[in-house]
């Protein structure tokens, strides 16, 4: 018998269920990432972020270069993105997108390496990893830091399926970006990916052996110099949060590429357990399955211990965030796992037995996720703002001395593009830095204009009056009889008032005190 409609290709027959379930475990990863997007405003480290975007591309490569520790790259290529919009809600949709990219690299590029199935799974892991959604809801370098790791592994397989000139290209281009994402993560990530690339057994190969190890120290030598004006950069700054290794921290760490790093889980008995079931998944799996082993030790394992030895012998680096690219890694190696482990149960009652424990582990990942977004977690910016345009009065003036805390409130108090964080600086002393104080008195006005660091004014006007910044001395309080004085927990307030006889009101937020100074003149 015949029929009139054409056969479908049996590849694209057996591509389209596939493609489907892809589409569909995409879906759940997104919209856990967009959960926590307008619940909070921004908190401290990300009004950075967000503060860049005023700025044009070229500017904010300079602005980075002045405030951060870090290299520029996702700052500048979130400024482009905001030339659609400076919205909260615009601008992280920027980390989800790059958190999507990770899932999508996933299941492409871990599917072609150890086939469809497995990126499947791993793809399905790593939508339900905590430390992904967590840093999908945050504006900052880390959803992108993930992606590009992933395509810069990618960019190794090519290489080593193809070892030449043409091969190599992909990878050599794709050291400089994973080089320009973060000082420390970056140079961790490309460690271990240069142990991933060694030739193992062109050793046993003399006829090859001085070729393949050359051709690896070509690339060694590549991510050096990709790595090295970002190290250099770093070595002139330092972080105050940063400490040594401990095993506690480890168990953080690990565990929270599970549960993620908000405030849901604050006891440390979650992250133990869940690390040391975690880490012994990955052992298990990395022994059980030859083809992940090396994925596992190069950038699982050796990422972990290199930190901690770089923590304890050279200079304290540790953080969750810094082994944050190491999560999608052990998605792929635990996804590749799994689906032998399928492969290898033959009963219908064990495989039903293990979609019911697998299904469960992704609805308590889901559930960590969930607590994670409604927790809330960031400074009060927002809400602190609120309540100033809430209780304004005539005659009144905002003081901000802090450089960074001005920036949140000024986006919140003033609208999103309240101004450039370059021309508004207090001309006196830009921030707290002697430091940099110096730095500003070396440059002189030429350099500093030519540059775009001179300050052009140290306020904004606000719905509340002229929003005010820098530690030095303010003339309108000589004369106010009331204003705002907005700090941290640490600010005292009478550092900064000039009034000898004043009354002063405090309100409380996250990271934030609110003064309302009375003077009595």
């Amino acid at each position: 018998m015949t029929s009139s409609t054409p056969d479908l290709p049996a590849g694209r027959v057996s591509r389209l269920p596939v493609f489907a379930l892809g589409l569909a475990i995409l879906a759940i990863g997104i919209v856990l990432r967009i959960l926590p997007i307008g619940r909070e405003g921004f908190w401290y480290d990300e009004m950075f972020a967000a503060s860049y975007t005023n700025l044009s591309v070229i500017q904010t490569f300079i602005a980075v270069l002045r405030f951060e520790i870090h290299p520029p790259l996702f700052y500048m290529q979130l400024t482009a993105w905001s030339g659609l919009g400076h919205s909260d809600t615009w601008l992280m949709l920027n980390s989800v997108t790059w958190s999507s990219v990770t899932l999508i690299s996933i299941a492409v590029f871990a599917g072609r390496r150890f086939g469809r199935q497995a990126g499947l799974a791993a793809m399905a892991v790593c939508a339900f990893l905590g430390s992904e959604i967590y840093f999908a809801g945050e504006l900052r370098q880390y959803a992108m830091l993930c992606a590009v790791a992933t395509l810069t592994w990618a960019a190794a397989e090519h290489f080593l399926a193809n070892r030449s000139f043409k091969g190599a290209l992909p990878l050599g281009i794709a050291l400089f970006p994973m080089a320009a994402m973060h000082s420390a993560a970056s140079l961790i990530m490309l460690s271990g990916l240069v142990l991933y690339l060694f030739p193992y057994a062109s050793l046993l190969n003399k006829t090859r052996q001085r070729t393949e190890l050359w051709r690896w120290l070509r690339i060694s030598v590549l991510a050096g110099v990709a790595m090295l004006p970002w190290l250099i950069n770093a070595n002139f700054r330092s972080i105050s949060h940063t400490h040594n290794a401990s095993l506690a921290d480890g168990a953080h760490t690990v565990g929270g590429w599970i549960l993620g790093y908000g405030d849901a889980f604050m006891s440390p008995t979650p992250y133990a357990v869940v690390a040391i079931a975690l880490g012994a998944a990955l052992l298990v799996s990395a022994w059980a399955v030859r083809e992940v082993r090396r994925l596992a030790v190069c950038m699982v394992f050796w990422p972990l211990f290199f930190g901690m030895v770089l923590s304890i012998a050279i200079r304290p680096i540790w953080l969750d965030r810094v082994f944050a690219f190491c999560a999608p890694f052990a998605a792929i190696v635990l996804g590749a796992a799994l689906v032998q482990l399928f492969e290898k149960c033959r009963q219908p009652a064990a495989r039903t037995l293990l979609s019911v424990i697998l299904a469960a582990c992704a609805i308590g990942c889901a559930w960590a996720a969930w607590q994670q977004a409604i927790e809330p977690r960031k400074t009060q910016y927002r809400e602190l703002a609120a309540d100033i345009i809430a209780h304004k009065a005539d005659g009144e003036f905002v003081y901000v001395p802090d450089n960074i805390i001005y920036w949140g409130v000024a986006r919140y108090l003033v609208g999103p593009e309240w101004g450039s964080m370059l021309e508004v600086q207090d001309p006196e002393r830009a921030d707290s830095s002697e430091a940099w104080r110096k730095i500003y008195a070396r440059l002189g006005t030429q350099k500093l204009n030519w540059l775009g660091l001179l300050p052009r004014t140290r306020q904004v006007d606000s719905p509340a009056g002229p929003l005010i910044i820098g530690w030095s001395p303010v003339p309108a309080m000589q004369t106010a009889k009331r204003f705002w004085l907005v700090g941290n927990n640490g600010l005292n307030p009478a550092d900064l008032i000039s009034c000898p006889q004043h009354l002063v009101s405090t309100r409380k937020y996250t990271g934030l005190q609110l003064h309302h100074v009375t003077c009595m003149r």
